[in-house]
């Protein structure tokens, strides 16, 4: 049996200048994973030389193992999403292994030998395994995994893309079908629509406040996965974005100034630190800390209420006659 045919994963990723996120990318799943057991595909969507550069370098460090291909694309998509979508669909086409990894540039799993665990869930009876969107979306499961950072059984792919839906008509659309909930044309709509009907696994999520003094992006909301309590995985969340936020949208095609480009490597190097160490630092459960906090505080005022109404029945002549029909009701 040849390297090729053990190789039962793909992992696409769709690159907008983020060669420094692939780069922590690729050190952690040549370590902590079988690089027997996988290729990896990257539509660079950058159209961008210096980033192609970069893109060969980093590849080259790693030709030893024939398992990295990288395509150089010129979107035919306006939008982001849109042209994420574009790119995970044509990586989905060149798929031909049992499953498909869909992951973010931004998007790390801190599980060591996170495929062989993604492969056990899918081989035990899911469909799809993933980490589900900040806020509940239409169309399927509301829950269902994003295509930010999810695993599929390839033939379930077959006849479905990611395509995304991002006019102005759609969007309108979306609201008004559910507006209580997140734009539901996004990326892999479709395919959450057809397999949300299926066996699917989804991880619980909170805020991860480690980064939160670290600007990464326009927008800085990490995110951090877990099942069954255990921490699976972190999602910088707009990690692959460049620009400044203006009018509601950022620019594409503005430079990251090099603060931004520092913090990122913090980040990256902290979130590899973890992935060694295979622990949380203590920061992370100040969220868990503080709900608990609030919950206990709720739950006194709770009691202190029903001790201040309870006294004031037994002491006023109207409490006393309630009191008295409610213990009538009862005993009857």
């Amino acid at each position: 049996m040849n390297k090729k045919d053990k190789r039962i994963w793909t992992i696409g990723f769709v690159n907008y200048k983020t060669s420094l996120y692939l780069k922590y990318q690729f050190k952690s799943l040549f370590r902590f994973n079988d690089p027997e057991s996988f290729c990896i595909i990257i539509l660079d969507n950058s159209v961008c030389e210096e980033e192609k550069n970069k893109l060969e370098e980093l590849v080259s460090q790693y030709s030893n193992y024939g398992n990295i291909e990288v395509i150089y694309h010129t979107p035919k998509e306006k939008t982001a999403s849109g042209q994420h979508g574009e790119g995970l669909t044509i990586i989905k086409d060149k798929c031909k292994t049992e499953f498909f990894l869909a992951q973010d540039p931004d998007f790390f799993w801190i599980k060591q030998n996170h495929l062989k665990f993604l492969e056990d869930k899918l081989r035990g009876g899911m469909e799809t395994v993933g980490a589900p969107y900040e806020n509940p979306v239409g169309i399927g499961a509301p829950d269902f995994p994003s295509a930010f950072g999810c695993a599929y059984k390839t033939k379930k792919l077959v006849d479905l893309d990611f395509t995304a839906r991002t006019d102005e008509e759609s969007i309108a659309e979306g609201r008004k079908k559910y507006p209580q909930l997140g734009f539901c044309y996004d990326v892999g709509w479709k395919i959450r629509e057809v397999l949300s009907k299926e066996k699917y696994l989804t991880f619980s999520q909170e805020h991860f406040f480690l980064f939160k003094d670290l600007k990464h992006s326009f927008e800085c909301i990490t995110h951090l996965y877990r099942y069954g309590g255990e921490p699976i995985a972190i999602h910088l969340f707009r990690g692959s974005f460049t620009g400044e936020v203006t009018k509601d949208h950022c620019d594409p095609k503005a430079e990251i100034n090099q603060q931004v480009v520092e913090n990122r490597i913090k980040i990256c190097n902290n979130i590899y630190d973890i992935i060694d160490k295979g622990t949380l630092p203590k920061i992370s459960f100040v969220r868990g800390l503080e709900s608990t906090k609030r919950r206990i505080v709720n739950r006194l005022l709770h009691t202190k209420l029903i001790f201040s109404l309870m006294t004031y029945l037994r002491k006023s002549k109207f409490g006393k006659k309630i009191i008295k029909t409610v213990k009538k009701l009862v005993l009857d």
